[in-house]
């Protein structure tokens, strides 16, 4: 498992990943309709959900507050891919498996 808190700007996201083999997603955002550049808000929810089905992690992403969409969702990518790089970490005494609050996936 592994967990990370990403602050940008006015923006604070926590993402939490555990490598189950059990796709969940919790995600909270206050996000608009209005696009960001050329992208819909709406599917970065989609996206978590579809990346979570995929992998067969269980996530759990909140934007505790800020104020730009911009910054929410780059935060909500950035703090997902730092939780998922320590859940892939191996730690010590592992003998080599990733580390799961289900078992080990090795």
């Amino acid at each position: 498992a592994g967990f990370f808190y990403f602050p940008m700007d006015e923006t604070l996201v926590r993402a939490a990943v555990d490598l189950s083999a059990r796709p969940y997603v919790h995600f909270k955002a206050d996000l608009g309709t209005a696009d960001v550049g050329q992208f819909p808000p709406g599917l970065t929810e989609d996206f978590c959900r579809a990346f979570s089905s995929s992998l067969g992690a269980t996530l759990h992403l909140e934007v505790l507050y800020g104020s730009s969409d911009h910054h929410k969702i780059e935060a909500i990518f950035k703090a997902l891919a730092r939780a998922l790089k320590e859940a892939c970490s191996q730690e010590a005494g592992c003998q080599g498996k990733l580390p799961t609050t289900k078992g080990e996936l090795g």
